[in-house]
């Protein structure tokens, strides 16, 4: 789910807003007294979950981002005309390489719910596993999914910076689009984690 993790016990400012109107509370959240959870356990819970939650933030916002793109440079490729024969190529070369990494972040042959059946979970999808099996009622982190998220991030930061060079490579493309007065591909802003 996206709805986020419990937070740890503490006292919280809690704003709610309706139109113009505002409102602004103090709450306190208490320890459940059934559980034998210590601070450090709350925590260490508390900032596995919230550094989890920013990196799915930020893994999400650039194949979105890379996934506008790659659709912009579809369309520049069909103005490109033989005058302009090998910035069609290369602008052919990235939506490839685009999709590739598109392929091993997100699966989208998945439409249904029983579709992850017949198509392999890819990275976002095993990701957003990992923190919901986190997620739990008693806020404790377990070697499993400590293992688990090294193992992950090792992945991610492989992915991630083959994100980063595509980006770089968009760069260059949407310079070279400039010089020859076709325009440029408008790509969003990045979170950073």
């Amino acid at each position: 789910s996206f709805r986020g993790h419990k937070v740890p016990p503490g006292t919280y400012t809690v704003t709610v807003r309706h139109g113009s109107a505002v409102s602004t509370t103090s709450v306190s959240v208490h320890p459940n007294p059934t559980f034998s959870t210590t601070p450090a356990m709350y925590a260490e819970y508390d900032a596995l979950m919230e550094s989890m939650e920013r990196s799915l933030t930020t893994m999400h916002d650039m194949v979105n981002n890379l996934h506008d793109v790659r659709k912009q440079i579809r369309e520049v490729i069909k103005v490109l005309d033989d005058d302009h024969r090998a910035l069609r190529d290369a602008a052919t070369q990235l939506v490839q390489r685009i999709q590739d990494w598109d392929s091993d972040m997100v699966q989208r042959k998945a439409k249904a719910y029983d579709d992850v059946e017949n198509f392999e979970n890819k990275f976002t999808a095993n990701y957003l596993f990992l923190i919901n099996q986190t997620e739990s009622v008693i806020p404790r982190v377990t070697r499993a999914s400590r293992a688990r998220h090294q193992e992950l991030m090792e992945q991610w930061a492989v992915l991630r910076a083959e994100a980063e060079s595509i980006s770089t490579q968009v760069n260059s493309l949407n310079q070279q689009l400039w010089d020859a007065g076709i325009g440029a591909i408008r790509s969003g802003k990045q979170r950073r984690s």
